[in-house]
């Protein structure tokens, strides 16, 4: 008996760590760099010297690049190869004396693997200037200017470069973690597999084989969702098929009284699709393309039991639990490679958002965790589970998700208390808030260590968001019908910043889905998405309000609906805590 068990273990362990080197291989596959030559005709109106520098991604030495002396009025072409197997930080132009005239840049282009691809559109082209430099595009031509002494440099827009020489690496782990993997499955699988295998048990779906069929598929779609969010497209098209299948033949089987609850929704996908057609005929395509998720995902649930459901969201966690245990050991076998001492918590970040939007990425882990708690009791387990989470999301820098999430996993757990202690409970925080906040108030070293955490980014500058705020507002003033269009807005925004805002070539999108709605569409659009967001709320269904309470909040500062990413996360969980709770 003992010997079954050992060779049973052996053969589970060696079965689930192959099946764990394929999801690394083929979904957290590696990017590697092929060689890129940047050229460009640099001319001035007085002498200067112009040279390029580049930081690799995951170090912190800056090589500074051979100089070329450009003489007044003399055009100058300047080529140099950028080899960086790990891909760009940053590639600068930089010039001397900058405040004596003008540099015009035109003729810019990138050549890999001897192909020359010249740049077009030459916004692409900068990313951001130095504090003392202004930039503008005339005609084919950059002309950047100074208004203070010292050297003047631009910063190129390095997705352009990786863009043009990225190659994908389907590689398993390491030897080495595969050596340390082995016996963690082995003593789970030896000491736990009646467990696991009861646990899998309850994973059986009774009932009509096209009924089967279809749970199946969202268990598999669950599964997927972290590692392969674009199988979505194909989940959603079979799953619907699935659904009619199951209508034509089993009716009874069917309530449609949650339909009316999606009425918002649907009117939702109209608007946009009726002002898109009036007003923004060139952006019908890409938004009918990503909102009909709103039209067609609430259809996907009908007929299904609520204990399936709960099923197949267990499916989802055990998924969002494997994604991040497997991308953080990806990270720090990755990182122990690297021959610089560069910090971990940076390269965990530039890591992950390969990937995930690391926003995005925090509320799926997120959402996980809140659904746990408000459906189960509070357990020393999940304090354990919560605890490495939040460190997680800590080591990919999505700042804001870590607050509205330790937020809202206090509420819940006072949900969680008896009554009698409720009160106190709730009365403790209260202290607790109240003298955080005198703390704050009080000492200047913790407000600039507060805003140095949450509204500084990663040039120690003071958070784009306040100024992208401020220039939505002003242009949707003068656009309150129809908006702008939703494909108008990155340019636009980067329009209406000034001259010298460090994020004017960025073309970043709002960072407000309210403000994101406004610019595209007018004032119809989000006044009816709010409708969405509270319906379920004022219907007083319990674990969608956690859902949505947790997105109203991130959606002030994150445009979630601006990526095809984050419309089929809330289209597909907003419906289905909708469908839940029964």
């Amino acid at each position: 008996m003992l010997q079954q068990k050992w060779f049973r273990a052996i053969l589970l362990s060696i079965g689930i760590l192959l099946l764990l080197n394929v999801l690394h291989a083929f979904f957290l596959h590696q990017k590697k760099y092929d060689p890129v030559t940047v050229q460009f005709d640099a001319i001035s109106n007085f002498d200067t010297f112009v040279w390029l520098t580049q930081q690799d991604k995951f170090s912190d030495s800056i090589n500074r690049l051979p100089e070329t002396l450009l003489k007044s009025n003399t055009s100058e072409t300047i080529s140099q190869t950028i080899s960086a197997t790990n891909g760009i930080k940053f590639l600068g132009i930089y010039w001397s004396n900058s405040e004596q005239g003008l540099l015009r840049i035109k003729n810019a282009s990138f050549s890999v693997n001897g192909k020359t691809i010249p740049l077009e559109n030459l916004h692409k082209f900068i990313d951001y200037t130095s504090a003392n430099v202004t930039s503008a595009i005339e005609g084919e031509t950059i002309v950047l200017s100074s208004n203070k002494a010292g050297n003047g440099w631009l910063m190129v827009d390095q997705s352009q470069l990786e863009d043009r020489s990225k190659q994908k690496q389907f590689l398993p782990f390491n030897w080495w973690v595969n050596l340390l993997l082995f016996p963690i499955m082995f003593f789970l699988l030896f000491w736990k597999f009646p467990q696991l295998k009861n646990k899998a048990e309850l994973l059986r779906v009774p009932g009509f084989l096209l009924y089967r069929i279809r749970i199946w598929i969202f268990y598999l779609w669950f599964f997927l969702f972290p590692f392969w969010l674009q199988s979505s497209h194909i989940f959603l098209a079979v799953s619907l098929a699935l659904t009619i299948a199951r209508f034509i033949t089993r009716k009874e089987a069917f309530n449609f009284k949650k339909i009316k609850l999606f009425i918002p929704l649907i009117i939702l996908f109209l608007a946009v699709c009726t002002i898109d057609v009036l007003f923004h005929p060139t952006d019908l395509g890409n938004d009918f393309g990503d909102y009909i998720y709103f039209l067609l995902v609430p259809f996907l649930f009908l007929g299904i039991k609520r204990e399936d459901l709960r099923k197949a969201f267990w499916v989802f966690q055990v998924s969002v639990s494997v994604f991040v245990v497997l991308l953080s050991i990806a990270c720090v076998a990755r990182y122990m490679e690297l021959d610089s001492s560069y910090m971990l918590t940076s390269f965990m970040f530039e890591t992950v958002d390969q990937y995930w939007h690391t926003s995005y990425l925090a509320g799926l882990v997120l959402i996980a965790l809140f659904f746990q708690l408000f459906n189960q009791r509070l357990t020393f387990w999940y304090l354990l589970v919560s605890f490495a989470a939040f460190v997680f999301i800590y080591g990919t820098q999505a700042r804001l998700p870590l607050l509205i999430g330790l937020v809202m996993i206090l509420f819940l757990t006072v949900l969680q208390l008896p009554r009698r202690f409720q009160k106190v409970y709730a009365m403790g925080v209260f202290i607790l808030v109240v003298i955080g906040g005198v703390v704050v108030f009080s000492s200047d070293r913790v407000q600039n260590k507060l805003a140095k955490t949450f509204l500084v980014n990663d040039f120690n500058k003071a958070d784009a968001r306040p100024q992208l705020w401020q220039a939505g507002i002003s242009i949707f003033k003068e656009h309150p019908v129809a908006g702008i269009g939703r494909s108008n807005i990155r340019a636009e925004l980067s329009n209406n910043l000034g001259v010298s805002s460090d994020i004017k070539h960025r073309r970043y999108n709002a960072h407000n889905q309210y403000i994101e709605f406004l610019l595209a569409y007018g004032i119809v659009v989000p006044i009816l998405f709010l409708v969405v967001l509270f319906v379920p709320i004022v219907a007083q269904y319990k674990t969608a309000t956690i859902f949505l309470a947790y997105f109203i909040i991130a959606m002030m500062v994150e445009s979630y609906l601006s990526r095809q990413a984050g419309v089929v996360f809330f289209s597909l969980f907003y419906s289905f805590f909708i469908y839940y709770d029964r």
